[in-house]
């Protein structure tokens, strides 16, 4: 008799519970979002920093100019239609909530009481703008390059870095991520924290040429690159890299190539520097000039890092998620730098200026010396025979490198 009574209790019990949670969900929105027209912050901010281009630029990262120009790239792909229960959410204010995640790295919960929009609302705008303006804006702002695009870029490293027959600065870093449930060590790193890696190649003017993301972030430094999609593309001679050229100026025939730090394999297509034991006065010159091409992607990482908050802190979103920000981020970086104006660069520059003690990326493990095979070696040593002849030295590398011999 007593478990009979004991299981109607527990009946009751169950169906009162039912009928609280219904009760919870009555809402086909909740009273705080149906005031988004007043007071979410679109629509009484967005007025106001339009009339302020500093402000707008702190907030969105671009200018209101860039703003426009970039809604009208991906609005029809963004675009939603009026409901009888609601009406759409524009794709200004799409827009708006995408570039503020990626300028702020905010989680879900703060941009739902800002923008007045449900935690799932803003969950899906963020993916939906990640899939949009990838799938937009990389074929015009990161396309894969040509063979007459590379020597494009070949011709400002060398008239910007004075780097001959360089195609670009490539790099590697760990973006910090909340670990993912049931991820074991895989993205744990050297650095004692969760991250996947960001993998990119830069040109002379700090445009990202091609990026992968999703390494683990315990993966061994060495093989991040060879294993990436890139990588394997780069090996398999599926860039459009064209073959050997001469030096502008010499007889010297010298293949195209990539510049990176210690962290990559010496290869005929990659040049790393010297170790740094032992090293001789040409030694060290082929290594003060190398750094000053590698420089590139560091500053493209460094512009990237404090424009966009993302990468200032853990990425709490889900692998999927976090890997299309990242992207996005990258591609925007392009958009702006590509787009933007004389205006506009004052409006970065001074941004920048205020905001250069954000942390920045961490960079990948310098490895130890790769065993590179006799052309690797030598398209090296031709290199650094280059730099100390007359017609390949610049006037201060000889001052910058004596104190340090």
């Amino acid at each position: 008799m007593d478990v009979l009574l004991q299981g109607i209790i527990l009946r009751r019990l169950h169906r009162r519970r039912r009928r609280v949670k219904k009760r919870r969900n009555l809402f086909w929105i909740h009273p705080i979002h149906t005031r988004r027209p007043v007071f979410g912050s679109f629509n009484h901010l967005f007025p106001d920093l339009l009339n302020d281009p500093k402000k707008f630029y702190n907030y969105f990262r671009m200018s209101p100019d860039l703003f426009f120009q970039l809604r009208n790239l991906i609005a029809e792909r963004i675009r939603k239609e009026n409901t009888n229960y609601r009406a759409a959410i524009s794709p200004e204010e799409r827009l708006a909530v995408f570039l503020r995640y990626l300028a702020t790295g905010e989680s879900f919960t703060s941009l739902s009481y800002t923008f007045r929009m449900g935690i799932s609302t803003i969950h899906y705008v963020v993916k939906e703008l990640n899939e949009v303006v990838w799938t937009i804006l990389q074929p015009l702002y990161m396309p894969v390059p040509t063979a007459e695009k590379w020597r494009d870029v070949a011709q400002s490293f060398y008239t910007i870095c004075q780097m001959p027959n360089c195609v670009g600065s490539i790099d590697g870093k760990h973006c910090r991520i909340k670990c993912p449930p049931n991820a074991g060590s895989q993205f744990y790193n050297y650095k004692h924290f969760h991250s996947v890696v960001l993998m990119a190649v830069a040109d002379a003017k700090s445009n990202f040429i091609l990026i992968d993301v999703g390494a683990y972030g315990r993966d061994n430094d060495s093989t991040v690159f060879s294993e990436s999609t890139m990588g394997r593309a780069f090996k398999a001679n599926a860039l459009n890299i064209p073959g050997s050229q001469e030096i502008i100026n010499t007889d010297i025939n010298m293949p195209f190539y990539l510049v990176g730090d210690e962290a990559f394999p010496l290869s005929e297509n990659l040049m790393r520097p010297y170790a740094r034991r032992q090293l001789n006065f040409a030694n060290r010159i082929f290594n003060y000039r190398l750094s000053r091409a590698r420089r590139t992607v560091e500053c493209a990482f460094g512009i990237l890092t404090k424009k966009f908050g993302i990468f200032q802190k853990a990425i709490e979103t889900d692998i999927q998620l976090t890997e299309g920000s990242i992207k996005s981020a990258c591609v925007i970086h392009n958009f702006v730098r590509q787009t933007q104006n004389e205006s506009d660069k004052s409006l970065e520059t001074e941004f920048l200026e205020q905001n250069s003690n954000n942390l920045q990326l961490q960079s990948l493990r310098p490895t130890s010396t790769h065993r590179a095979n006799t052309k690797a070696l030598q398209v090296r040593e031709k290199l650094t025979e280059y730099f100390m002849s007359p017609g390949g030295s610049v006037p201060w590398q000889n001052e910058k490198c004596r104190d340090v011999i």
